[in-house]
């Protein structure tokens, strides 16, 4: 009684889908990758019912809670701030610097960050949450007032005997 060999079958490696899903791994580093950047950044953000979509800025510039200022991430010195932005929007047409500023601090503090990227050139996009406005009051329906009487007539039914009202 022989034996007999089973027919080896070739492995295939699906190339094309394992393409597609180191292409996909990508994709997805490279858009977390700013969001990771600043994930030690801790800052509420200003609400408005008045805020605008804008364009993503390649410059982020943070000051949280603590009055720390981050660019990309890395912490810096409002001193170094200005050359800092200059330097990485050297060369870029987009300009854009997106601030992010914790809704509690005071004006002092991030006064000068204004004046530093302004001194860099940068055009600055402020980052908040946009609310819904509070919807109107309702107004009470107020209730009508009763009707009044009727007048009462001047004059009445003529009775005999009295002046003025009817022959006499």
């Amino acid at each position: 009684m022989s034996v007999r060999r089973r027919r080896q079958i070739p492995l295939l490696i699906p190339f094309a889908s394992i393409g597609d899903i180191v292409f996909l791994l990508i994709i997805f580093f490279v858009l977390t990758s700013n969001f990771i950047q600043e994930a030690h950044v801790r800052l509420t953000h200003a609400t408005s019912v008045d805020i605008a979509k804008i364009k993503p800025g390649t410059v982020t510039v943070s000051l949280d809670r603590d009055g720390t200022l981050w660019l990309q991430g890395q912490e810096v010195s409002v001193e170094g701030l200005e050359y800092d932005v200059a330097a990485l929007l050297e060369g870029k047409e987009d300009k854009l610097v997106v601030l992010k500023v914790d809704r509690d601090l005071p004006h002092e503090l991030y006064g000068p960050v204004f004046m530093a990227l302004s001194g860099a050139g940068a055009e600055i996009g402020l980052m908040g949450e946009k609310i819904e406005p509070a919807p109107l009051p309702t107004p009470v329906p107020t209730p009508l007032p009763a009707p009044l009487p009727a007048p009462l007539k001047r004059g009445g039914p003529a009775r005999p005997g009295l002046p003025g009202r009817g022959p006499e």
